[in-house]
């Protein structure tokens, strides 16, 4: 999904002189269930793997450090090549719009 998004922005400013372009992302926020500091990470931990991973990747054209070091953590090794990462941050967007029509909780894990 990077990789069509960044596409298309630079086809967009190749083919449309003075042409505009950028997301229209579906936000959703995550409130921590109650006040307890658990719940208040893992609204926090989820923002940043549900909302943030692509927000982060459209207007900075990388994935964020919270990112890598989940997958780090985690084993997790996408296929993500350098000219992936080339293409990604040549994708220069002019503007980002959110569409944001409910909302999530998320509380701490006990297992």
């Amino acid at each position: 999904m990077n990789l069509c998004h960044a596409k298309a922005v630079i086809h967009c400013h190749e083919m449309v002189e003075g042409g505009k372009i950028g997301p229209v992302p579906g936000y959703v926020p995550i409130y921590p269930k109650t006040c307890n500091p658990g719940d208040q990470i893992a609204a926090m931990n989820a923002e940043e793997l549900t909302q943030k991973i692509w927000n982060d990747t459209y207007v900075y054209g990388e994935y964020s450090n919270f990112v890598k070091k989940y997958w780090e953590t985690h084993d997790i090794h996408p296929d993500i090549r350098p000219e992936d990462l080339e293409l990604m941050k040549k994708a220069k967007i002019d503007f980002i719009s959110v569409n944001c029509y409910r909302s999530n909780t998320a509380y701490e894990s006990k297992n």
